[in-house]
């Protein structure tokens, strides 16, 4: 599975390289990026499912949009042929796949993926992996699951099977939390404060509601402040005087592969 650039230079050398290992025997070369285009981030991953699919389904898939060689590539001598049809993976041999992936944004590495027929694994035929279903787990009704409200903090609803972890999951409630608040005024500023006091006073155990929200579900104006508030309650939102935000400054940091800065 090659990452297979299309570019003029860069298909020739990565089978170059390719067939400098696994040349002598030859092998079938493919790319599903003619499927899916540039995946940057997701390049890596696309190419694995696409190998893990070929062997859970015991068959090569074909190259796409494949119709002219390119000249520059001594196709013969690499020993090295691209599918154009599905096809069985070669008899005597392991069904192995090696992945490539040098994209941009992608994986930059190359992974090895075999058969687990070759080990004597035979394969799962009942829809199921790891021994369960989706539909064997239990559901909630407060609403949350694996121990977290839809605010994103941890609650005492815990659905932990350790006891070990019993003392993690309590550290991590008394975490305090910061609720910010923002306005394009410094008066509006304070009305926003006095009301976010009323509504919480009014309504005590809303407070995780409105930390999440004010953080994640309102845009950031000029003038801000913002209160820190501990385990979860709301007795006292002492709030920090207000200050405008300053001009932003653009940071720009290359790491080397292009698109991901």
């Amino acid at each position: 599975e090659g990452h297979g650039t299309g570019t003029p230079v860069g298909d020739p050398l990565e089978v170059a390289a390719l067939a400098g290992v696994f040349g002598r025997r030859g092998a079938f070369i493919g790319s599903v990026k003619p499927n899916v285009g540039h995946g940057e981030g997701a390049s890596g991953i696309t190419s694995i499912i696409k190998a893990a699919l070929s062997l859970e389904n015991s068959t090569i898939p074909p190259n796409i949009n494949f119709s002219t060689p390119n000249p520059k590539i001594p196709w013969e001598d690499y020993k090295f042929e691209v599918p154009l049809e599905p096809m069985p993976f070669p008899e005597g041999r392991p069904a192995r796949i090696s992945v490539n992936s040098f994209g941009i944004g992608g994986a930059n590495a190359h992974a090895i993926l075999e058969s687990a027929a070759e080990y004597g694994i035979s394969s799962l035929h009942n829809g199921r992996r790891n021994g369960r279903s989706t539909d064997n787990r239990k559901e909630k009704q407060n609403g949350r699951e694996n121990g977290l409200t839809e605010s994103g903090r941890h609650n005492t609803s815990r659905q932990s099977s350790s006891s070990n972890s019993s003392s993690s999951w309590e550290a991590l409630e008394t975490w305090p939390s910061v609720l910010p608040v923002s306005a394009s005024t410094e008066n509006s500023l304070q009305r926003r404060i006095s009301d976010i006091k009323g509504y919480v006073e009014a309504r005590p155990g809303s407070i995780d509601d409105v930390v999440y929200t004010m953080g994640l579900g309102r845009a950031h104006l000029a003038f801000r402040s913002f209160c820190i508030v501990q385990d979860g309650a709301a007795r006292s939102l002492d709030f920090s005087s207000a200050e405008k935000a300053g001009a932003c400054k653009a940071v720009f940091v290359f790491s080397g592969h292009g698109a991901q800065w």
